[in-house]
């Protein structure tokens, strides 16, 4: 507007100086106009033909001749200047009405911008207010990180109660299981109870004993009936031994008295009888010999069956041993790399599973196939009934967000002397949503609360105003750049 008020101001200025000249060269072309009179006038009687006094032709014809000629010749020129000046007046006038048009149109143009900034300010502060109401005076960052963490944690504990649930779950049918073989036992000692009180019965009734004295009896302890069947086993072994003994004396002495006298002297028999303990003594040695090789029989049996023992526990650790090989064992040693690097990688998925529910809870990462050999990955979709599929069919955002989603379960993949505390992010940021791009920030901001350094490279203005620690990279001339470090008490870093 200012712009074209000086333009206008220009306009005028020179419009003004044009109508002065044109005043100027009206006024010389009027006295011009009445001095060529006043000649013709004064010349008319005498050189109508040639415009001349008689007395300059008489002084100088020549010369009167020339200035007659410069005389037609201004007159030419100041009809041309005057024309000029006319078409020079007309088309300032014509711009200095466009000029005048296009400045009430800049200023109706910004009285609306003005007017509409108003209304706009007016609603902003109407929407401050309304937000400070809603949110109590917080601030529009904490509030979002604060509700981002309670609804972690409502995730969290949701998905502790259902794993809760589910133990309860199982513990409730272990206990109906444990219930239905209890009442199945319960069932088994009643009918076990019965047969034993039927015994019982037939048995007392068979014996000299009545229930009284077989159940004072059932009252003696374990150690004193079996000292009691010690004692009545020994007695019994001890009559049959002293019946036998009895029973051979007896036939002895049925068969000394069949025979009669001996025919042989004291002498002879005493002789016999010498060899005869002679031959004991050698059958009692022979006795401890034959013990002797018992006892060391009995030991190394004893000593075969404690080996036996010990082969059966080293066929069992063999056994395990030769399963661990024919899962994991290879004279190279990759068949056993291939099974951890499958392990880890199911607990790297199972962790950034956890993120990516997170960020978006349509997707869920797993292993491509079942085999420990393959280490891929592919994508189940929810929304399409669990349908694998693989990650190359996913868009640049949905792909940046399961890339996040796995550097993110990486740096909580931790394990003996290895920690993950650099994470750099290189652009990706653009393609997410308001919405999915604030939760991506604020798991970045809880890495970072976790000791972890975390660097990202992004052309995203709201992603760069949360940053307080920037690295910039300014462009100089004469393809050089310069690095600047600028620093702010804002965001993650």
């Amino acid at each position: 507007i200012d712009a074209r008020r000086q333009e206008r101001d220009d306009l005028a200025s020179r419009l003004a100086e044009a109508r002065v000249e044109t005043a100027r060269l009206f006024a010389s072309r009027d006295s011009l106009c009445e001095r060529l009179r006043v000649v013709d006038e004064a010349l008319a009687p005498f050189l109508r033909l040639c415009d001349l006094e008689v007395a300059d032709l008489d002084r100088n014809l020549g010369g009167a001749t020339r200035r007659l000629e410069q005389k037609g010749e201004d007159y030419r020129e100041a009809r041309l200047r005057a024309e000029r000046i006319e078409s020079l007046v007309a088309e300032l006038a014509q711009r200095l009405a466009g000029s005048a048009a296009e400045a009430r149109a800049a200023a109706e143009t910004a009285a609306s911008r003005q007017r509409n900034a108003d209304d706009r300010r007016k609603l902003l502060e109407e929407l401050r207010g309304r937000r400070d109401e809603l949110l109590g005076g917080e601030s529009t960052a904490s509030h979002r990180t604060r509700h981002n963490e309670a609804r972690l944690a409502a995730q969290q504990a949701r998905d502790t109660a259902a794993q809760r649930r589910s133990e309860a779950a199982s513990a409730k049918a272990g206990a109906d299981r444990d219930l239905a073989n209890a009442a199945e036992a319960l069932e088994t000692a009643r009918a076990s109870r019965e047969r034993t009180a039927s015994a019982l019965a037939t048995a007392l009734a068979a014996s000299r004993f009545d229930e009284t004295t077989a159940l004072a009896l059932l009252t003696v302890s374990a150690d004193e009936r079996a000292s009691l069947r010690e004692r009545i086993d020994a007695a019994e072994k001890s009559a049959a031994a002293a019946k036998a003994e009895m029973d051979a004396r007896a036939r002895d002495l049925a068969e000394a008295i069949a025979v009669g006298r001996p025919d042989e002297d004291v002498a002879t028999l005493e002789a016999r009888r010498a060899q005869a303990e002679q031959a004991l003594e050698s059958l009692a040695r022979r006795l401890g010999e034959i013990a002797a090789e018992i006892g060391a029989d009995d030991a190394a049996r004893t000593k075969a069956a404690s080996l036996s023992a010990d082969i059966a526990a080293a066929d069992a650790e063999h056994k395990t041993w030769a399963e661990i090989d024919a899962a994991i064992g290879s004279a190279t040693g990759d068949k056993f790399r291939r099974f951890a690097q499958s392990v880890t990688l199911d607990h790297l998925v199972a962790l950034a599973n956890r993120h990516l529910s997170a960020l978006s809870s349509r997707y869920r990462l797993e292993r491509s196939a079942g085999e420990t050999a393959d280490l891929g990955l592919q994508i189940v979709d929810r929304d399409l009934g669990d349908e694998r599929r693989s990650t190359r069919s996913l868009s640049g955002g949905e792909r940046f967000l399961a890339s996040l989603a796995l550097a993110l379960g990486l740096c909580s993949l931790e394990g003996r002397g290895s920690f993950v505390d650099t994470l750099f992010i290189d652009e990706g940021f653009g393609t997410l949503d308001a919405t999915t791009l604030d939760i991506a920030i604020d798991a970045l901001e809880a890495l970072q609360g976790q000791g972890r350094k975390v660097g990202l490279i992004s052309h995203v203005e709201s992603l760069r105003q949360r940053i307080p620690v920037q690295i910039r990279v300014e462009k100089r001339g004469g393809g050089r750049s310069a690095v600047r470090v600028d620093a702010r008490a804002i965001g993650i870093g």
